[in-house]
């Protein structure tokens, strides 16, 4: 049994590197540094599957033979999953570019909802290392953290700060239903408190506790469903603090208005800067999230839901939801490229499908093409992004003669429609 030091996870956006692992044939066991999402992850072990066609076992060649005819075929495709790296988004972009493709990641509503706010409002941001070396204050809105990157509270809010920014335990308020970490009154190097209130009502929480920083006056009707003895304390400990951050994960808002919380939320970082120093952090970006929006950006200077016209990138954020398209039949074809997809499993459209995933990924139908891929960070090298975009994170090949990375397949498919490779640099 051969064990590996100092492995870097691409399981969530929180990108932690420092993990151990033991071998164990095809599979791992992490032995430090775990998390529910490690363990699972690199315990997933597979033999190399055949592609298909159809339900029916082909060569590889003949498999992406077939994906051509069929995006060949296709007047308005859409590329959703793209739980992918760096390498597996630079490609996805050239193929849909050279198709006529839209664009839309498996979490395109909760990246939406940050983009659209910073689109409107600007923003006031932060990073892990900033938060866990400086922050005496943070304020967690409808996340514990835990929720997200199951790491959080271990990497970040019970690390211990540098000496210079004090030794006092670390002040974090958790705004909204979810609850506080079952041993929270155990943790030294944290003072907990929840200010519980619905998800609904996040936005009104914050707009009440901007009132009271401000010292302005707020209607008693506007207070009746949220934690105001709470939000006032929460306002008088703002003025202490040195460094405080505001921290969200995930959907805020189911049904599309989280934008709304989140320019709420970066209006008041706006107003708190002006006394001292704050920051905002979004701790989501799993299943490659993080890594679709940056590397869209750079090839594109859009962040994704983006559909190619000629050639032409057009930033179309909310009407691109691959979920809504092919339920009402506005794609007449889908490709989904996976790898790190988790528990998310590719749709079961009424329309053409092409599927690029690890073998054991479940199918709710049997796509009209499955190209088995790889696990960015197991089967093959890679670069992924952390979940504050100011990291990419190398990941390494852990086991050999795996299914190959979801880039090559991809990149085979636009030379058969006459389109050119992607360079490596």
């Amino acid at each position: 049994m051969s064990s590996l030091q100092n492995v870097p996870c691409p399981f969530c956006g929180l990108g932690c590197d420092d993990l151990m692992l033991h071998a164990r044939g095809a599979a791992f066991t992490v032995v430090s540094g775990a998390c529910p999402r490690s363990l699972a992850g690199f315990a997933r072990a597979f033999d190399k599957p055949d592609a298909r066609v159809r339900g029916q076992p082909a060569s590889t060649a003949s498999a992406l033979a077939e994906a051509v005819t069929v995006l060949g075929g296709a007047r308005q495709p859409i590329f959703t999953g793209l739980a992918t790296d760096v390498a597996g988004v630079r490609s996805v972009l050239a193929l849909a570019r050279q198709c006529d493709g839209m664009l839309d990641h498996l979490h395109g509503a909760g990246g939406l909802q940050g983009v659209l706010a910073l689109q409107s409002s600007g923003g006031m941001t932060t990073t892990l290392a900033e938060v866990r070396n400086r922050a005496d204050l943070v304020i967690l809105v409808g996340s514990s953290g835990e929720d997200v990157a199951p790491r959080f509270r271990e990497r970040v809010l019970s690390h211990p700060r540098h000496e210079h920014a004090g030794t006092s335990p670390r002040r974090v308020f958790v705004l909204g239903p979810q609850g506080l970490p079952a041993d929270a009154d155990s943790d030294p190097a944290v003072e907990w408190r929840h200010l519980a209130c619905t998800a609904a009502d996040l936005p009104y929480a914050v707009g009440a506790l901007r009132c009271l920083v401000d010292g302005r006056s707020l209607d008693p009707r506007a207070g009746e469903n949220l934690p105001m003895d709470g939000l006032g304390a929460l306002a008088a400990r703002i003025p202490e603090a040195s460094y405080g951050a505001i921290v969200w994960g995930g959907e805020l808002i189911p049904g599309g208005h989280g934008d709304l919380l989140l320019e709420a939320i970066q209006t008041l970082l706006q107003d708190l800067n002006a006394e001292s120093r704050w920051g905002g952090l979004a701790i989501g970006g799993g299943e490659g999230g993080a890594t679709m929006e940056e590397a869209c950006t750079w090839n594109t200077g859009y962040a994704g839901r983006i559909r190619f016209r000629s050639g032409e990138a057009i930033y179309e954020p909310r009407l691109l939801d691959a979920a809504r398209m092919l339920e009402r039949g506005e794609a007449d074809c889908m490709v989904w490229v996976g790898g790190l997809e988790g528990d998310h499993s590719p749709p079961a459209p009424d329309v053409p499908s092409i599927v690029l995933a690890p073998p054991d990924v479940p199918l709710g139908r049997e796509p009209e093409v499955y190209l088995p891929v790889g696990i960015p960070g197991i089967d093959h090298s890679g670069t992924g992004v952390r979940c504050d975009h100011v990291v990419s994170l190398p990941l390494r090949q852990l086991r050999k003669d795996g299914p190959p990375p979801a880039s090559q397949m991809l990149d085979r498919i636009n030379e058969g429609l006459g389109g050119r490779g992607v360079s490596a640099c």
